[in-house]
């Protein structure tokens, strides 16, 4: 009797897994079907989608980003501003998964630097080694924790921390110089150096040697026209 009901025991453990095999099997094959019907949908001139916000676009079945197809959970994915969206499971950024980031708790910071409880993160790239409680983003492209300052989602090695001052227009200046984008400004004199103000899309700064117009260094009188 026993060895009947072990036998019994076996029958059923083997039918269970069987079923939830089948199960998982069913589930890809569906998956895989949905997301090969979607990433070939988008080259069919007749099949529009309808378009959503920043390069998303949509319809009944699938979610693209441009001309790609992007794997998400259709009825829970929604398009927040500047190239961000998420869905009940994932963040994303120019229809890329931001790896790892909470869409529950997920925040923006300004327009490309936004974190969760854990992470931090500058457009889809992970900051590494960065403290969360005490992290600052300033600007588009420069950020600062207690410890580092970056740029983008890098420690910023060029820059002293302790006389580091964030400006305007994503300039800033240490002891040593001025900066923008990254690059240092030539010959700009950090003491006086100071922003002045946007003509014509074009950002003008002086200090007590030149002015400059985005960054380089042009005739005084464009400053002048700025401080009448």
């Amino acid at each position: 009797m026993k060895d009947f009901f072990r036998i019994d025991k076996f029958i059923t453990f083997i039918l269970g897994s069987v079923f939830i095999l089948s199960i998982i099997f069913v589930f890809r094959e569906f998956t895989n079907k949905k997301n090969n019907f979607c990433e070939g949908y988008k080259s069919v001139d007749e099949y529009r989608q309808s378009n959503l916000y920043d390069g998303y676009s949509k319809d009944g079945r699938c979610i693209f980003y441009d001309d790609h197809f992007v794997d998400t959970d259709y009825e829970t994915f929604e398009v927040d501003y500047h190239g961000y969206a998420k869905d009940k499971n994932q963040v994303y950024y120019a229809g890329k998964t931001i790896m790892g980031a909470d869409p529950v708790i997920f925040e923006k910071l300004g327009r490309y630097y936004s974190k969760d409880n854990k992470h931090v993160y500058y457009l889809d790239n992970l900051i590494k080694g960065v403290d969360i409680n005490t992290f600052e983003a300033l600007g588009n492209y420069y950020s600062k924790d207690k410890n580092n300052i970056y740029f983008e989602n890098e420690i910023s090695k060029s820059i002293d921390y302790e006389t580091f001052k964030y400006l305007d227009f994503d300039y800033v200046k240490d002891k040593n110089g001025v900066y923008n984008h990254g690059r240092k400004i030539i010959d700009a004199d950090s003491e006086t150096f100071k922003m002045l103000g946007i003509e014509n899309q074009d950002i003008i700064s002086r200090d007590e040697n030149n002015c400059y117009k985005n960054g380089l260094v042009v005739e005084m009188f464009e400053c002048e026209k700025l401080t009448k």
